[in-house]
């Protein structure tokens, strides 16, 4: 995955474009569910303050993807259980 930096607080964003599909059941994704998921990734990176931390943001990046993989499609459902105030589903 390419990891490029936001512009607010030098936050590494990971380009979700290119994300390994192979690894996912969803193989491609429309432009709203891309922007959808950039902005859950860039609020909840700025809340962790995920600064300079490549590693930190690709496990947060696979976390977004896994729960959208998994049903959950609400962004503001997304950012609360990506920010611990959901029960996460298993």
């Amino acid at each position: 995955m390419s990891v490029g930096f936001c512009m607010m607080q030098n936050t590494p964003v990971p380009d979700l474009r290119r994300h390994d599909m192979t690894q996912t059941s969803h193989s491609t994704f429309e432009p709203q569910e891309l922007a959808l998921l950039q902005r859950c990734y860039a609020g909840v990176s700025i809340q962790r303050r995920l600064l300079g931390d490549a590693d930190e943001a690709n496990r947060l990046a696979a976390q977004i993807f896994q729960l959208y993989r998994d049903g959950v499609r609400d962004e503001t459902e997304l950012r609360a259980r990506l920010s611990g105030r959901m029960p996460q589903a298993h």
